[in-house]
């Protein structure tokens, strides 16, 4: 009897895996069959059935449905369980779920790479599911205090992962409506000086702010500037203590590190400038 698997996906046609796990198969002399399926938005669930009804023993799962698939398991491992994400689907009596991102990415770098991860700094690039999977292993491996996550997007598992491990965080976090709302009074501020003035200007605003997402809630700063070139906001969200003493501290450290600023758009500089 030939096992069936298969990487689902979307898009997923450019996976290398089904050739790999045929290459894995000849090695090991294992009687397998592996495709990539590639599932329409919103039909991964039915896809994910379709597939087990068929007599499928297992899934890898790729963007960007590892949320998707961390929400159909009846059960999942611990690592799968901090990320919130799931890479692997295995059919048993249930759905069970795991998630290898970040095993074998700190695998990868000790063994091929000869690299350990304790005591560094890590920029991790990126908030999709296999961010969220290799966040928790990074800092289970012994990454230093300060995890970069640059990001579009709010992942809470990345921030729960550092919160578990007690690691201070500053985290990049796009602007929204509640932000803009809440930071105006100080963009404005920032605005009316520079007009008066000439001088480019760069305020600090912060507050608690809980997303739609977020189980709690947590330190934003939003940073308004406004000079020749226009206005802009920035916000991180951040657990460091002194941030709240000294939020543009917080903000600064984060910039320091690599910050590329974004204007606001027309309306609202239209609206500074009227």
């Amino acid at each position: 009897m030939v096992d069936r698997y298969a990487v689902i996906g979307n898009p997923v046609a450019h996976s290398r895996s089904p050739w790999i796990h045929a290459e894995f198969a000849r090695a090991t002399g294992q009687a397998l069959r592996y495709e990539a399926i590639e599932a329409p938005p919103g039909g991964f669930a039915s896809a994910v059935a379709a597939f087990l009804a068929a007599g499928g023993k297992g899934l890898n799962v790729t963007l960007p449905f590892k949320e998707e698939a961390y929400a159909l398991c009846a059960e999942v491992s611990e690592r799968a369980k901090l990320a919130r994400a799931v890479n692997t689907l295995v059919f048993r009596e249930k759905i069970s779920g795991d998630n290898t991102d970040g095993v074998g990415l700190v695998r990868d770098l000790a063994g091929n790479l000869k690299v350990d991860p304790r005591g560094k700094r890590v920029l991790l690039m990126g908030a999709g599911g296999a961010a969220q999977g290799v966040a928790g292993a990074l800092l289970e491996a012994g990454a230093a205090a300060l995890v970069t996550l640059v990001a579009f997007g709010v992942v809470p598992a990345l921030y729960a992962a550092c919160e578990e491990q007690q690691m201070e965080y500053t985290i990049g976090l796009g602007m929204n409506a509640v932000l803009q709302r809440e930071s105006e009074s100080t963009l404005e501020i920032a605005a009316e000086t520079f007009l008066a003035t000439g001088q480019p200007q760069r305020l600090f605003t912060a507050f608690e702010y809980q997303a739609a997402t977020w189980h709690e809630p947590r330190w934003v700063v939003v940073k308004c500037e406004v000079n020749e070139q226009g206005p802009n906001r920035r916000a991180v969200v951040t657990n460091r203590p002194g941030a709240r003493v000294l939020p543009q501290g917080a903000y600064d450290d984060y910039a320091d590190r690599g910050e590329s600023e974004n204007q606001e758009d027309g309306n609202t500089q239209r609206s500074i400038y009227k």
